[in-house]
């Protein structure tokens, strides 16, 4: 990326120096070290959805008046007072946004500290979530809930027939096929009963920075939508302790996150309840995003493979410990 671009719309990127971050991987995001200021940059890739993009900095605007005790980007205007740059090289058109810096690092998947304090951010965080809800009118949210991604999905004639040519072993397909059927049947029950507000979606260590134990700050909200509450739980017990299943050391990482997130949000019974598998409708929704890239030739065979790997030994785990993850919920 040619960094001389910027400089017209952003002045105060003179004498910048670029470096890759650990957040934000799907564009081009770099920290931009200035002799005065230190700035997050991002690129969107050019086949980003405009209504996406405003999508988020809509969220972070109405975000940044709920006085969250970490930081969230803020997007800083340019010289031409608007947010969002139009930037031009090679003959791609591509949209642009500096935001003020966020100190920290990425969290640690096994500290069970960080974790702990993961947890309270992110109760914090859905607590806010929950109070601007209402300021927004869920069909006004681009991207879709767990169960439209599903339902969109399961409802082609020839959804399941599109495994066929994956250069994947037959029994890998069966199974995920399989509980992705399961997961299906059950997901109108719980869109019934279970509380629903915009998530996060992405509450995962690659996108939340700390310093120290503390968490200093919150980022990539572009996958926001309006969903089950407490998907963002999900998400994260998904994420965290997934390196260590089976070895018994992740459950104090699920503890940390869990006892963290309902010191400040709330978990009601069939909330905790569907624990399990909730986080088998995470895993099912990962892998038909997955196939769908697969097939439209954005990831190669062996990017799904892997998550269809995942989704697989989450199941293992769920069927071994689902019971004991409902005790230890209901402790927090």
């Amino acid at each position: 990326m040619e960094t001389s671009l910027f400089l017209e719309t952003w002045p105060q990127l003179a004498g910048g120096v670029y470096e890759p971050l650990g957040f934000g991987r799907s564009h081009w995001t770099r920290l931009v070290r200035t002799p005065v200021e230190n700035f997050i940059l991002r690129v969107y890739n050019p086949d980003a959805l405009m209504e996406n993009i405003h999508a988020e900095l809509t969220l972070l605007e109405r975000l940044q008046k709920q006085a969250l005790p970490f930081a969230i980007p803020t997007p800083i205007a340019n010289r031409h007072g608007q947010k969002l740059a139009t930037i031009q090289q090679d003959g791609k058109v591509q949209k642009a946004v500096l935001w003020r810096y966020i100190p920290g690092e990425n969290a640690d998947f096994d500290d069970p500290t960080q974790a702990f304090s993961a947890g309270k951010a992110l109760g914090q965080l859905s607590a806010a979530l929950r109070a601007i809800t209402g300021d927004v009118a869920s069909s006004a949210l681009p991207n879709p809930s767990y169960q439209q991604v599903l339902d969109n999905a399961i409802g082609q004639p020839t959804f399941f027939a599109q495994w066929a040519d994956a250069p994947i072993e037959a029994a890998k397909l069966k199974g995920v096929t399989g509980f992705i059927q399961e997961v299906q049947a059950q997901t109108p029950g719980w869109y019934a009963s279970l509380p629903r507000q915009i998530i996060h979606n992405d509450f995962i260590p690659g996108n939340v920075l700390v310093e120290g134990s503390r968490v200093s700050g919150v980022v990539d909200f572009e996958s926001h939508r309006y969903d089950l509450r407490i998907m963002d739980l999900v998400v994260s017990l998904c994420h965290w302790p997934y390196d260590f299943y089976g070895s018994g050391d992740e459950w104090q990482i699920v503890d940390a996150l869990g006892s963290g997130y309902a010191a400040h949000q709330g978990l009601q019974p069939e909330e905790i309840q569907n624990l399990p598998q909730l986080m088998r409708l995470r895993w099912a929704v990962n892998v038909i995003y997955f196939l769908e890239r697969y097939l439209d030739g954005t990831y190669p065979a062996n990017v799904l493979e892997m998550f269809i790997d995942g989704a697989l030994k989450n199941e293992d785990w769920v069927r071994k410990n689902g019971a004991a993850l409902i005790k230890l919920a209901n402790s927090w």
